[in-house]
C-alpha cells in the first residue's frame, strides 16, 4: 500500500483473516483507506464481547471502536467474525444458489462478491500445479506468474473467441509455443532416429475406477 495512500483518493481493501487485525484497519482508516474482511478469533485487540458471544443461526453484532472501524460476527453454517471500515453491519436480502431469499450482513455479501473472484482464480491454478519444492524460489515466482498469465489469456478468450475447457486452451498453447522449437535436424555424424526426437502426444483420459 505504500505510495498510494497519498494518492488524493480513498481507496478500498478486502482481505482475508490472514492479514486483518484491529490495529491495521486502524492505520489503514487513519491513511484514507477503508477495508473489509474476515477476522480470526485469537488477534490482538479482538473486543471479548463479540468473540466469545455465541448465537443462533441468523443472528449478528457489531461493536465500532472510536474511529469508526467495526467488528461484527455472524452465524450462517458457522460462525464468521469480520472487520469493517467501509460497510455497516446491516442486514440486507441475498439470494442463495438455490434460489432462497435471506438475510446476510452487507460487509459479508459484499466480501463474497470480490474475494470469490480470488477463490476462483486459486482453484482453477490448483489444477495444474507447476512448481515443486525442489525449484528454486525465484524459478517459483516465475512460473507462478506465468500461470497467473495463462490464465487470464484464457478468460480473455473464451470471453472474446470462443467457450473452452481450461485444459484444451492449456495444451493449444503449449503445442504452439514448442511446435517452433522441435529440431528435427539431426547431426550428420549421427544417423536419424525417430527414437532421438520428442513430441508432445495428448494421452486419453481413462475412465475413473470405483472401489
Amino acid at each position: 500500500m505504500e505510495g498510494l495512500t497519498d494518492c488524493g483518493r480513498s481507496l478500498y481493501s478486502y482481505m482475508d483473516n490472514y492479514y486483518n487485525s484491529v490495529k491495521l484497519a486502524h492505520t489503514l482508516l487513519a491513511n484514507g483507506t477503508y477495508c473489509t474482511g474476515t477476522l480470526r478469533a485469537n488477534r490482538k485487540g479482538n473486543p471479548k464481547e463479540i468473540t466469545s458471544k455465541k448465537f443462533k443461526i441468523g443472528e449478528s453484532v457489531g461493536k465500532y471502536t472510536r474511529e469508526g472501524v467495526c467488528v461484527m460476527k455472524w452465524r450462517d453454517r458457522r460462525e464468521v467474525l469480520a472487520i469493517i471500515s467501509e460497510h455497516t453491519n446491516d442486514l440486507v436480502e441475498v439470494t442463495n444458489r438455490r434460489g432462497e431469499q435471506k438475510l446476510k450482513p452487507m460487509a459479508i455479501s459484499i466480501y463474497n462478491k470480490y474475494m470469490s473472484r480470488v477463490d476462483r482464480q486459486d482453484q482453477m491454478l490448483s489444477y495444474y500445479p507447476c512448481a515443486r519444492k525442489t525449484i528454486r524460489w525465484s524459478k517459483r515466482i516465475g512460473i507462478h506468474f506465468f500461470q497467473l498469465l495463462l490464465l487470464n489469456s484464457y478468460y480473455i478468450y473464451i470471453e472474446n473467441v470462443k467457450k473452452c475447457s481450461l485444459y484444451d486452451f492449456r495444451l493449444s498453447v503449449i503445442t504452439a509455443l514448442v511446435k517452433n522449437q522441435i529440431n528435427i535436424n539431426v547431426p550428420s555424424a549421427i544417423p536419424p532416429k525417430i527414437k532421438t526426437l520428442t513430441f508432445l502426444q495428448k494421452l486419453q483420459r481413462t475412465k475413473k475406477k470405483i472401489l
